[in-house]
């Protein structure tokens, strides 16, 4: 009686809501009751939104070798009770094996996309996100029965995130991840390091291991969180206007180095801009530019830092003035 009892029970908090939406007996009256429950207060979504990333996290820190060796003894404890167990159970081990095989065949390679340099192309995915990419960008998106996973492989995106109380939302770099419930935010693959920035929610991002990177960071509306080649996270203020500004084809510099200004420019030009010695991209520009104006970003350069600028087999090349004179 008291687990019958327990069963209809109303939830009243988002932890006890995830618990019966994960749970083998959950109904459609749960998830009209949850949608409710939602809707009463911003909070009730907050609260519900961080135990589904918390959940999730958790799956993951499972598969966790240093976690399985935590636990390796008390499986051996256990083992001969599963093993009576199971022994009991042949028939439903034939159901999960056929469930299995149902699991493997509905995973869904929703495909590659990409922009040209210059290009910007808006995707609806098939759960009702919606993904913007920016100049020069390439993804792969994967969808399974357990996961949304977006793997940027280079560029910039911005991410419109339907919600999904089963299925989080990855988005997968060579230097880390970010998964998010519903939400949106922006993720940018720049050559040292990816910049997550979140418009809207609640994103927790994380290094390329969980081994190595620690705990994931939680990010809220308005931050930024920079991932480095070492895992290393940090969080300050987001620029959102340059975020959502975007398709406006203006760069802005402060302060940044020459490398770094051209390996941005480069994503928006079909002429790229070249720099003759590396020790030119270690100085440092600010300014703003017309992403389509190649010329005139090159020649602001080469006033600026006392360079020569010179068109050479369809690229501008930047290089001191004495070594542009000995060609």
């Amino acid at each position: 009686m008291r687990r019958w009892i327990s069963r209809f029970r109303r939830p009243r908090n988002a932890s006890q809501w995830l618990a019966r939406t994960q749970s083998d007996v959950a109904t459609e009256h749960d998830e009209r009751e949850l949608a409710r429950w939602l809707d009463k207060s911003a909070a009730n979504e907050r609260g519900y939104e961080m135990a589904e990333l918390v959940w999730q996290l958790s799956s993951e820190l499972a598969s966790d070798p240093q976690i399985n060796r935590l636990t390796v003894d008390r499986r051996a404890r256990v083992r001969k009770r599963v093993f009576f167990v199971l022994a009991g159970a042949a028939a439903a081990g034939v159901l999960i094996f056929w469930l299995g095989l149902y699991a493997a065949s509905v995973v869904q390679i929703e495909g590659d996309y990409s922009t040209g340099i210059g290009e910007h192309r808006t995707i609806a995915l098939r759960d009702g996100s919606r993904m913007i990419l920016n100049t020069a960008s390439t993804v792969r998106v994967r969808y399974t029965v357990s996961h949304r996973q977006v793997e940027l492989r280079s560029g910039e995106a911005t991410f419109e995130v339907a919600k999904g109380r089963i299925r989080p939302f990855v988005v997968k770099t060579a230097l880390g991840t970010a998964t998010a419930v519903g939400t949106i935010f922006d993720v940018f693959v720049r050559p040292a390091t990816v910049n997550v920035s979140i418009i809207e929610g609640t994103v927790a991002v994380r290094g390329p291991r969980a081994v190595d990177a620690g705990f994931p960071v939680l990010l809220h509306g308005g931050e930024e969180g920079i991932v480095d080649g070492s895992a290393r996270i940090r969080v300050g203020p987001a620029d959102l206007r340059g975020v959502l500004g975007q398709e406006a084809e203006r760069l802005e510099f402060d302060n940044a180095t020459v490398a770094e200004a051209i390996g941005e420019f480069n994503h928006y030009s079909r002429i790229p801009v070249v720099l003759e010695t590396p020790e030119i991209g270690e100085r440092r520009i600010s300014g703003l530019f017309h992403a389509a104006d190649t010329a005139t970003f090159a020649q602001s350069l080469a006033t600026s830092l006392k360079l020569k600028a010179q068109n050479r087999d369809g690229e501008i090349v930047l290089s001191a003035a004495g070594d542009a004179a000995k060609n």
